[in-house]
């Protein structure tokens, strides 16, 4: 990746409010454009994330690639663990991080990111029956990504058609997950109302 591109594309909108709005929050005057236009295109936790850095495009690109670097090699894991042979696992993780993944890492978007994240709480729920930390990282990616609302809700829901357990534990292993996920939509909420006087963006 470092090879095929040494540099970050910022080809619209969205990856210049992440970055502009990653040097607002570095500057200290909040998260706007250079004019002082209040952002809420997109959650603000991609462009927090870059902020403590002087360059966030160098930033975005290091974090861009190690999550590409994540994402192939969890996905890779995750076909294994399915029975996958490891030649047809190998080859669709190939074409996936030729094109598909190679595209999303290489311009300053948060989607690689989420993708990582994502399969991560993944792999941590394959390896145990309790859902509270995988629940946790899918909350918490509703502050980098709005889509992330629906992790959990699914999750959930996978779970109780399919898991052997009683309906208690299952509830109780998802109330901190739950309330996590209740804190950080509230919080993109508010920040929203707070940036535009809008709880979400009108495009």
């Amino acid at each position: 990746m470092f090879l095929l591109h040494p540099r970050l594309g910022i080809r619209d909108v969205d990856g210049y409010s992440y970055i502009m709005g990653a040097r607002s929050l570095h500057l200290g005057t909040g998260y706007r454009s250079l004019a002082g236009e209040p952002f809420n295109h997109w959650p603000p936790g991609y462009s927090l994330l870059l902020s403590p850095f002087q360059n966030p495009v160098s930033a975005a690109l290091i974090l861009n690639y190690l999550s590409f670097g994540a994402t192939v090699g969890l996905l890779y894991y995750l076909l294994r663990r399915s029975e996958w042979t490891w030649q047809a696992a190998l080859g669709f993780t190939l074409v996936l991080a030729s094109g598909f993944f190679r595209l999303l890492a290489n311009e300053v978007h948060a989607d690689i990111l989420t993708y990582a994240m994502f399969l991560a709480a993944v792999c941590l729920a394959v390896h145990g029956s309790r859902r509270i930390w995988p629940g946790v990282m899918w909350a918490l990616l509703i502050l980098v990504k709005f889509i992330a609302t629906t992790f959990l809700p699914a999750a959930f829901v996978a779970d109780a058609l399919t898991k052997r357990q009683d309906w208690k534990s299952l509830v109780r292993s998802y109330i901190l997950p739950a309330v996590t996920a209740a804190v950080c939509l509230g919080a993109v909420l508010t920040f929203n109302a707070r940036t535009t006087r809008a709880l979400t963006p009108s495009q």
